[in-house]
Formats: structure tokens, C-alpha cells, sequence
């Protein structure tokens, strides 16, 4: 199972906080921070470890995980984060 994700975690937190983002994820939640109030589903980003969790408490493992450049990173290998899960 592929899924993309924009994933919090030291980094991407860092990242956002210094650097030029593509996201401006100002409203900030429990698990997630978003770019708008009003409609939410524009841009999510999840915290990382919670979506692990998930994956762990559904029965499946993280097989690959590729950061992506929408947090401004010099390395990576698409837009989003991409998370390659397969069932344990």
C-alpha cells in the first residue's frame, strides 16, 4: 500500500518554522497542523509518529518512507512524503 502524507516529525517541524515552506500550516492541532480553519482537507500534515502508530495498530509496516521537498528539504524524491506499508 502507497500513501502520501505531509509528515511532522524534528525535521520537517524545523524546516517550517525557519525556512521557506510551500505550506503554510499556521493552525495547529493535536496530531495535525493545517492551512486553513475553514476547510481543513486543503493541507494536512499529520505528525509522523501517530500515522506509525496507525500502521502499527491496523497490522501493516512501514517498508519505505521518502521524505518530500513541500517542506523546503534539499533531498528528496517527490512532493509529498510517501509512505510504502505492507501488511505484517
Amino acid at each position: 500500500m502507497l500513501n502520501y502524507y505531509f509528515l511532522l516529525n524534528e525535521e520537517s517541524l524545523q524546516l517550517i518554522e525557519t525556512v521557506d515552506s510551500t505550506l503554510d500550516l499556521k493552525y495547529v492541532f493535536d496530531k495535525y497542523r493545517t492551512v486553513s480553519r475553514e476547510v481543513p482537507e486543503k493541507a494536512i500534515a499529520f505528525d509522523e509518529s501517530w500515522i506509525r502508530d496507525l500502521y502499527r495498530n491496523l497490522g501493516l509496516k512501514v517498508v519505505r518512507l521518502d521524505y518530500g521537498s513541500w517542506c523546503a528539504r534539499e533531498k528528496y524524491l517527490s512532493y509529498q512524503d510517501l509512505i510504502l506499508a505492507a501488511k505484517e
